[in-house]
C-alpha cells in the first residue's frame, strides 16, 4: 500500500492506523462504501489490536465485545443495534457504579476502625 492509502497491488486499501482517541471517519467510510467485505476485516483487526494493547483486561474484554458482536448480529437494524448496546453499557456502568459504592463503603467501614 502506497503512503496515499490507495493499494499497490489491487489489494483493498485500509483506514490508516491511528493513535488512540483518533479516529478518520472519512477514511473508514469509503472503505465501507467501496468494500463491504475489507472494512469488515480492518474493522476486526482494529478491534483485536485495541483488544490485545491491553493484556490485563483481554478476557472481559473480548467477553464485551461478543456481547456487542451479538447484540449487532441479532437486532435486525443498525439502529435497534445501537439501542441494545447502549443498553449493554448502561447496564454495566451500573455494576461498576454498584461496585464503586460498595467499595467506598468498605473503605469508610475500615477507616472507623482505625
Amino acid at each position: 500500500m502506497s503512503d496515499n492509502n490507495k493499494p499497490d497491488s489491487g489489494a483493498p486499501a485500509f483506514p490508516p492506523a491511528h493513535a488512540p482517541g483518533s479516529f478518520d471517519f472519512d477514511a473508514w467510510s469509503r472503505l465501507a462504501r467501496r468494500d463491504a467485505r475489507a472494512y469488515f476485516q480492518a474493522r476486526r483487526q482494529a478491534i483485536d489490536a485495541l483488544i490485545d494493547a491491553r493484556p490485563e483486561s483481554v478476557g472481559n474484554l473480548r467477553r464485551l465485545q461478543l456481547s456487542i458482536d451479538s447484540a449487532r448480529a441479532c437486532a435486525g437494524s443498525p439502529l435497534k443495534a445501537v439501542r441494545q448496546i447502549s443498553g449493554l453499557m448502561h447496564d454495566r456502568l451500573g455494576l461498576l457504579r454498584h461496585q464503586l459504592e460498595t467499595l467506598e463503603r468498605e473503605v469508610r467501614r475500615l477507616s472507623a476502625v482505625e
